[in-house]
């Protein structure tokens, strides 16, 4: 992959991660705030960055903890 692409993908997880603030819903926010780690990550990866996997692991770890506790009861 190409340093553009993998710079693009950088931005695009920043987008992502920013505009997950501006949704008002606890859901929607964790959820595409989950996305925005997502990417980080593949992106950690992909410039082999230990420190930004860890910290969006654990992240989308305390989201996903989140959606665990304020799961809906059927």
């Amino acid at each position: 992959m190409t340093n553009y692409y993998i710079e693009a993908l950088g931005w695009v997880a920043m987008a992502v991660t920013i505009s997950s603030f501006a949704f008002t819903d606890m859901r929607t926010l964790r959820g595409m705030n989950i996305l925005g780690c997502s990417l980080w990550i593949v992106y950690g990866g992909l410039i082999s960055s230990p420190q930004i996997i860890a910290t969006n692991l654990a992240i989308c770890s305390a989201h996903g903890l989140w959606f665990f506790r304020n799961r809906k009861k059927s």
